[in-house]
């Protein structure tokens, strides 16, 4: 029954009780101070011994209702605390002392400012102020720290009181460290739905964009064609018109990564072993590494089939290269390109591209590009897979975009992990072919089953 008391109903029933104490103690203090008179009377002028009987029942009940409001204090989930002027405690309750892990007799060596890590000292006498002229309930959110070293979100009411000539602070906390955490995952999950609106926007924009500049695009290259026919070789228009004939092609090449963004550019793909096929690329790669910057690789010596367009595989590993080699700065760094197997479970939870993915198979083959350049801010981690966004220079920005978009559309996904000063770790997990092995999990180490 006392549990369900509130706490500020708690709280004047404290009051109430101790003022009656009080003035019960006032009454049992004067009668003390005859006592003695009146244990000897006097009779036919003798002194005579005699005995008084006294009514304690009001008493007895009051000092049942203290030890049951004791109780019920020391019973609440919440901790309370009564703290004097100078931030020391002074009396605090048993879930005070197995929140914060401390025994009572330690907490009472303490004050607000070894177990409240936040609240600054020389706010104390201003917040002091406040809740005594307020004379109101202050609800205030803050930290409080376990002798562990653990620390717990808690809401504190605090409650001014004058007792007995002395003016005390009498704080509740609340443990909200699950409301905050819930508070937390509310907060991410609207932001994941806004990205996925975004995306989604980015999306439609895109491609109807590609698909209206294509349209335009035929018709301007179409003419152009025409035109450089009915014109002789050595004509000097002949010329001109060449160069606005390769600059449609580039044009044609950005229209193509649009799609390639929406994972709308499908192409026919064919069983690839990644680990072989960065063996055989590894000249191609490090002719786009500056001299001064050391291109490493760890490879797997299994097999490592998935099905992709191979030509766009090309085109993810020049884009994912070029974007670690331009992160390093003043060109000296290591780039460090790694092949492995990874079940689903073992995939770390960090950024992934597609947003919204959702794994299909246990296992999957991993193709990681890891540079020692200067990392990715946190702000701008969200950012990486939309169209033309860049941290360089004008004109880029589609080449992450064009990889989250072709990976998407093999199935795959692309992981992002970085920290600024230490450099990015880009992660494409691409779900293993039939092609492979048959591949276990047995004490947590992967075995390899050949085919017979």
């Amino acid at each position: 029954m006392t549990d369900k008391l509130t706490r500020e109903e708690l709280e004047i029933r404290v009051r109430a009780l101790e003022k009656e104490i009080e003035e019960k103690n006032q009454l049992l203090t004067k009668y003390k101070q005859s006592e003695e008179a009146r244990r000897t009377i006097p009779y036919k002028g003798k002194d005579v011994r005699g005995t008084e009987f006294r009514d304690i029942t009001e008493q007895k009940r009051l000092e049942d209702e203290l030890r049951l409001t004791q109780y019920s204090i020391n019973h609440i989930a919440d901790s309370i605390f009564w703290i004097d002027k100078s931030a020391n405690f002074l009396f605090v309750n048993d879930a005070a002392c197995n929140n914060l892990g401390y025994s009572r007799e330690e907490l009472l060596t303490m004050n607000i400012f070894d177990v409240d890590p936040v609240f600054p000292k020389e706010k104390l006498e201003e917040h002091w102020q406040e809740i005594s002229k307020s004379n109101t309930v202050v609800v205030i959110e803050t930290i409080h720290q376990t002798k562990d070293g653990r620390q717990i979100s808690v809401e504190v009411t605090t409650n001014f009181l004058e007792y007995g000539g002395n003016q005390y602070n009498v704080a509740v906390a609340r443990d909200i460290t699950p409301r905050k955490q819930s508070e937390i995952k509310q907060k991410e999950l609207e932001a994941t739905n806004l990205r996925l609106q975004k995306a989604e926007s980015l999306g439609q924009m895109a491609g109807g964009i590609a698909h209206l500049f294509n349209n335009y695009l035929y018709a301007v290259s179409g003419n152009l064609e025409l035109a450089i026919e009915e014109l002789p070789d050595d004509s000097l228009i002949h010329e001109y018109l060449s160069d606005a004939m390769e600059a449609t092609r580039s044009c044609a090449d950005v229209s193509g990564s649009m799609l390639s963004y929406l994972g709308h550019n499908y192409l026919q793909t064919e069983s690839v072993d990644i680990a072989e096929f960065c063996r055989n690329n590894l000249p191609n790669f490090q002719s786009l590494v500056h001299n001064d910057i050391v291109l490493e690789a760890d490879l797997i010596d299994t097999e490592l089939f998935v099905r992709v367009n191979f030509n766009q595989m090309q085109q993810v590993m020049n884009h994912l290269i070029t974007n670690a080699c331009e992160s390093i700065v003043d060109n000296k760094g290591k780039i460090t390109l790694i092949t492995k197997i990874i079940p689903v479970s073992d995939i770390p939870k960090f950024h992934l591209l597609p947003i919204d993915f959702e794994p299909s198979v246990d296992t999957y083959a991993c193709l990681e590009v890891i540079d020692t350049g200067c990392g990715i801010p946190k702000k701008d981690i969200h950012k990486l897979s939309d169209p033309f966004f860049t941290t360089k220079f004008a004109g880029r920005g589609l080449g992450l975009a064009v990889v989250s978009g072709i990976v998407k559309s093999w199935g795959g996904m692309v992981g992002v992990k970085s920290k600024v000063g230490y450099g990015s770790s880009f992660m494409v997990f691409l779900p293993l072919s039939e092609n492979n092995s048959v591949w276990q999990a047995k004490k947590g180490i992967l075995h390899i089953t050949p085919k017979v």
